[in-house]
């Protein structure tokens, strides 16, 4: 991963937006047991004042400005600052109260001293353009210093993070882009949530995430989360298993050289998922995720393969491994009279009976059973 650091560099100026700085400092303690990113946005908030933030929000996106001032008024006044800013962005623009300039820039002002981007970004123009205040190059100039200076050090902050892998430490971060929309940041939140590295994991909550994701136009995250989505539904990760919806997902990806859902795609062909088994196009997806330019090099999928570097690692094992079983289920069943292939042992069957062994499955132990009772 320290290797990839011009990778990461080039990837936060997309990953990194707007926001409270101050959105997820109390969620870093995991040693918490109650600890759980999802609720945690900003300093000192509960549960109760993540879900207020959350309905005024929805409120406002569906043009209820009553309901959305009725929920971030309080908040306001007892110092969030996501509130303060949206409150003074309700002041400015005559959201649900009459337009004045002067109030939105003292909501704006509380947000802004608690190191709130937006916020900040506003006064400078306030004092710019002369909205609420008298007009004050300087005040401006002064502002955007800030906005600059911080916006600095939150991309430091969260280069470091990634570097020591604590994932926990960007939660907050990511899923305030991924609320705005922020393809990677979906993704990213989703495979997070998925793997369970340094949050709870959480088939659901990645899923959420990930369907975000992949219905976007963004190249590298609509491949991983795909994938992913491929993954969650052919295992029945959080869903009923639902193999036809696994294959929708698997072949979007794959098509655009998802490792992933290549190996994906060969499995279900080869044990007969969801599709009639085809030893043929198994072995085709098998070799196409094994095959050195299917590998997530850094300047295909960036972030997400200097992050997880093992995945695809550990699935191109997998599809070699299947590979080779599957040569030999091959070879066996042109062997076998056609009067006894029907009691010919499929690979499932075989994987099957090295789990009732007591071998966990995608072990190397587990592949070990799995070729000796192919021997």
């Amino acid at each position: 991963m320290r290797k990839l650091l011009p990778i990461l560099l080039l990837t936060l100026a997309v990953l990194l937006g707007s926001g409270s700085a101050n959105a997820s400092d109390h969620c870093e303690d995991t040693n918490n047991p109650r600890y759980d990113p999802t609720e945690c946005e900003q300093e000192d908030a509960g549960p109760s004042v993540q879900l207020k933030l959350e309905k005024a929000g929805a409120a406002y996106k569906r043009g209820d400005n009553a309901t959305a001032l009725k929920e971030w008024r309080p908040l306001a006044k007892q110092g969030n600052a996501d509130a303060q800013d949206k409150l003074g962005w309700m002041y400015e623009h005559g959201k649900g109260v009459p337009q004045d300039y002067s109030t939105a820039l003292k909501w704006y002002k509380l947000a802004a001293e608690q190191d709130h981007l937006d916020a900040i970004s506003r006064v400078a123009d306030f004092y710019h353009n002369g909205w609420g205040v008298d007009k004050n190059y300087e005040m401006s100039r002064k502002w955007n210093r800030r906005a600059s200076a911080l916006s600095k050090t939150k991309k430091m902050k969260f280069l470091h993070a990634l570097k020591r892998g604590d994932y926990a430490a960007i939660v907050g971060e990511l899923k305030t882009l991924a609320k705005q929309g922020n393809a990677n940041s979906q993704a990213f939140l989703g495979m997070l949530y998925y793997e369970g590295k340094d949050v709870p994991q959480n088939y659901e909550t990645a899923r959420k995430w990930l369907k975000l994701a992949a219905e976007q136009p963004s190249y590298s995250s609509s491949v991983r989360a795909q994938s992913f989505l491929g993954l969650i539904y052919a295992e029945g990760q959080g869903v009923t298993k639902n193999y036809e919806t696994a294959l929708k997902w698997f072949r979007l990806a794959a098509k655009k050289g998802g490792v992933v859902a290549q190996f994906g795609l060969g499995e279900m062909y080869h044990k007969g998922l969801g599709v009639p088994r085809d030893y043929e196009t198994a072995e085709k997806w098998y070799k196409l995720a094994i095959a050195p330019q299917s590998v997530s090099t850094p300047n295909r999928s960036n972030l997400f393969t200097v992050l997880f570097p093992a995945f695809d690692m550990k699935v191109q094992a997998q599809a070699k491994n299947n590979l080779r079983i599957l040569k030999k289920e091959i070879s066996k069943l042109k062997l076998q009279p056609k009067d006894k292939k029907s009691n010919f042992l499929s690979l499932e069957a075989i994987e099957n009976k090295c789990t009732e062994l007591g071998f966990t499955k995608g072990t190397e132990k587990h592949g070990d059973c799995v070729m000796k009772l192919y021997k």
